[in-house]
């Protein structure tokens, strides 16, 4: 985890540091947290000479920048020691959402329309839009814009808080989905979720049977196209027409006691321990 100027771990972090010291012994395994301080030889050295087995990649943030966590797992590469999840580069793909966005077209996937600078000129599919943070960490902007011209000027008035891209805004009802290893190690879906109103996620009869089952189809296309291993969570999009869009990848779920992921397991039966032993096969 990141150990930014020795400061104590953010609180999410810190949060999923205890959930992991608490169920990983429960696995019957032997958990020891290792903060990163900036010195990657240091690190390095000081990993290898505990001899672990696997390494956990609980970075939320490198060196305090949350936009660039996905360099954890480049450092863990680094150490050239198994870790639990995602691989670096399928964490950079889904932490950046253009290249998320951009991945998803060339596969032919349906995800919801967007613009960064440096894009193509299109012509606009509709006037409401959201400026978001391209690393998906931050507050998110409605704006009007009836030229490509508009969003350019937008994007780049926010660039001062960071980089952003604008995505379109879309009428529908949000899911959310939950994806798995299997007894063979590969993903599959382990629960799907409706995101509510008040933000809160119900994993009970989520859309009728042909939602689930689209919405499904989509996150098994995603976890193979961004090469998934372990666990992911996939948020969609549903259309008044009843056309399903895939929204964000989240290649590193949080995991605490009450994290969307662990809820969803528990929705599904499946432990805290059980969930980590089914994470550590895929290893």
């Amino acid at each position: 985890y990141d150990f930014f100027k020795n400061k104590p771990p953010e609180a999410r972090t810190q949060n999923q540091l205890n959930f992991l010291q608490k169920y990983l012994p429960l696995a019957g395994h032997t958990a020891m947290a290792v903060g990163f301080n900036g010195a990657p030889e240091k690190y390095a050295e000081k990993v290898r000479s505990l001899q672990p087995d696997l390494l956990w990649n609980v970075f939320h943030s490198f060196q305090g920048d949350g936009a660039m966590s996905y360099m954890g797992a480049l450092l863990l590469d680094d150490i050239a020691v198994p870790y639990a999840g995602c691989s670096a580069q399928t964490q950079l793909f889904a932490a950046n959402r253009a290249i998320t966005k951009t991945i998803l077209k060339e596969a032919l996937i349906p995800s919801v329309g967007h613009y960064a600078l440096g894009d193509p000129d299109m012509t606009l599919p509709g006037r409401q839009w959201i400026l978001k943070p391209m690393s998906g960490v931050g507050e998110e902007y409605p704006i009007q814009a009836r030229t490509v011209e508009d969003l350019q000027k937008a994007i780049v008035l926010k660039s001062f808080l960071g980089e952003h891209y604008a995505e379109q805004h879309i009428e529908g009802r949000q899911f959310y989905t939950a994806l798995l290893a299997q007894a063979d190690g590969t993903p599959g879906v382990l629960a799907t979720g409706e995101i509510l109103p008040n933000k809160t996620v119900s994993f009970q009869n989520a859309g009728d049977a042909t939602i689930r089952n689209r919405i499904q189809s989509l996150a098994l296309n995603c976890a193979k196209v961004f090469e998934i291993k372990g666990f992911a969570a996939i948020s969609f999009i549903v259309d008044g027409s009843g056309k399903v869009y895939v929204m964000d990848i989240d290649a590193k779920p949080l995991l605490t006691e009450r994290s969307l992921f662990t809820q969803a397991c528990l929705s599904g039966r499946l432990d805290p321990v059980r969930m980590l032993s089914a994470i550590i096969r895929a290893k």
